[in-house]
């Protein structure tokens, strides 16, 4: 049995495993049969359907998280039919994981399925009480399905990125400057992956260059990647703490990613005094401020 206490929901939800016997698994557990798959499509629903009622093995989650990292690249793509596909694929191997339901939850806003989507994020808060963007995700929910709203928030244009040549950036090898400068003409192009892809070489080979995780931050948001782009947006700061533009690009994510924490970033960008804070993103910090604020 897992470790947490089950709440009065999730119990539901299990209960429905219990007495009747285990689906059939192919012998690839990050593979869905092509039966299973045309059955989610049809009644995408049954995310709930087959809920465990202990961990999986390593393997499975491993399994799951794979699946996972592939509807991402789906979202990326523009592809939300096939991202669902994998998320819900992701719960089948995991039913237990509060990550997965956030995704496919995700899916299921964008896809205007709002319904399915608080039916996913009250059995995230379920699984992981501790998580505020679950219980802000489940609110917002709820909310708009009361007022036949939707969540979904318009994807905007990723945070911009600065030339290694900008004054008060370190100065760098001329191997990694050119492939930081190459990785910039394809961000510019809107190349986002492939921008993402040649700035993985630039954190490669200089691990301490703190713009070039900035700009791999913004190439992941390009490809709603929100949570990878957070990650690397925050270790710009670690690295530097003087830079300004990681905050901005935090708040971003963390407004498509609809976290309350995403208020206090605007305010502080809007707040600096940084050398490379762009006045027209003050201005939009300082309006996205207030906004989310009244909320």
């Amino acid at each position: 049995m897992s470790a947490y206490a089950l709440t009065p929901l999730l119990a539901v939800v299990l209960a429905a495993a219990q007495g009747t016997s285990a689906p059939s698994q192919p012998a690839d557990p990050t593979q869905s049969s092509s039966t299973e798959r045309r059955s989610a499509e049809a009644k995408p629903a049954a995310a709930s359907d087959r809920p465990q009622t202990v961990a999986p093995a390593p393997a499975r989650q491993a399994a799951a998280r794979q699946k996972m990292t592939l509807g991402d690249a789906q979202v990326a793509a523009h592809d939300e039919h096939g991202a669902l596909l994998d998320y819900l694929d992701a719960i089948n191997l995991d039913s237990l994981s509060a990550e997965a339901r956030l995704r496919l939850a995700g899916s299921y806003d964008r896809l205007s399925h709002l319904a399915q989507a608080v039916e996913q994020w009250q059995i995230a808060v379920e699984l992981d009480p501790s998580s505020d963007e679950a219980r802000l995700l489940l609110q917002r929910g709820r909310t708009a399905l009361a007022q036949g709203k939707s969540t979904t928030v318009e994807a905007p244009a990723p945070p911009p990125v600065e030339p290694a040549s900008k004054p008060g950036v370190r100065t760098v090898s001329r191997a990694v400057a050119e492939l930081y400068e190459g990785a910039l003409k394809l961000f510019g192009a809107r190349k986002y992956a492939e921008a993402a892809r040649s700035l993985d070489q630039v954190v490669q080979a200089d691990p301490k260059l703190a713009i070039a995780f900035s700009a791999r931050g913004s190439a992941r948001f390009g490809q709603a990647l929100y949570r990878d782009a957070a990650d690397d947006y925050r270790q710009a700061l670690a690295l530097d703490a003087s830079q300004a533009l990681p905050i901005y690009g935090l708040a971003e994510c963390h407004r498509m990613l609809q976290q309350a924490s995403a208020a206090e970033e605007y305010a502080r960008y809007a707040a600096s005094t940084a050398p490379d804070v762009r006045e027209e993103l003050r201005a939009d910090a300082r309006k996205k401020a207030s906004e989310l604020g009244r909320r």
